[in-house]
Parts: structure tokens; C-alpha cells; sequence
């Protein structure tokens, strides 16, 4: 069983993903949605 802390610092999401250097709207738009859902809160 993971603790909490543990889970807190598990990323699901590439960091580099989340970036999205190349500025794809697409992309962008999947970040924005994550970030609504609180999937990328860690990132």
C-alpha cells in the first residue's frame, strides 16, 4: 500500500508532455482538461 506522500509525488503525466514546447492545441487543450480533473496537480 503506498502512502500518501508517496502518491502525492507519483506523476501520471510526463513533465516534458506537460510542457508542450511546441504549442500543440491539441495537447493544450488535454492539459487544460487534466488540469480541471486535478490529474496534473502533482506536475
Amino acid at each position: 500500500m503506498r502512502t500518501e506522500q508517496q502518491v502525492k509525488h507519483f506523476n501520471i503525466y510526463d513533465p516534458h508532455w506537460v510542457e508542450n514546447q511546441m504549442g500543440s492545441e491539441k495537447r493544450q487543450r488535454w492539459i487544460d482538461r487534466l488540469r480541471e480533473l486535478g490529474f496534473l496537480d502533482t506536475v
